[in-house]
């Protein structure tokens, strides 16, 4: 979830504009991507004030039916799969998540272990479904 959120935070200020989900979701090819934005302002804008910062977006997308479906779990692991090659690296993990390169390498070469379970150290699809289920649940 937080990987989703960064993506669509196209200006880094921690939190998502109406827009900023629109086009995140039309990136996702989520049908009708303003109705889905509206119902995520609906019930996670809180505080009233017209942004969702990340725990909003946490509570908003939290539906954990919808958060399984194999087109979801594709969307999400295409923002992480950036050359569109099936799987992904440690270097699409990197670029995505360490936003400054503040972050030191072993925790993203953990990550990658952690879901790797063929040890070709990539993350191939069914890796990935397989990590969200459990991680989800």
């Amino acid at each position: 979830m937080r990987a989703v959120f960064e993506k669509m935070d196209v200006n880094f200020d921690g939190k998502l504009t109406r827009e900023e989900i629109i086009n995140g979701f039309r990136e996702m090819e989520i049908e009708n991507p303003e109705a889905e934005a509206d119902k995520i302002f609906e019930q996670a804008d809180t505080d009233g004030n017209g942004f969702i910062e990340f725990t909003e977006w946490v509570t908003a997308t939290m539906d954990k039916r919808k958060m399984l479906s194999k087109e979801r779990l594709k969307a999400a692991f295409d923002i992480f799969d950036n050359n569109g090659n099936g799987s992904i690296s440690f270097s699409e993990v990197k670029q995505l998540l360490d936003h400054g390169g503040q972050t030191e390498n072993k925790v993203f070469e953990d990550m990658i272990a952690e879901m790797d379970l063929d040890g070709d150290g990539e993350i191939s699809f069914p890796e990935f479904e397989k990590m969200m289920t459990v991680l989800i649940k």
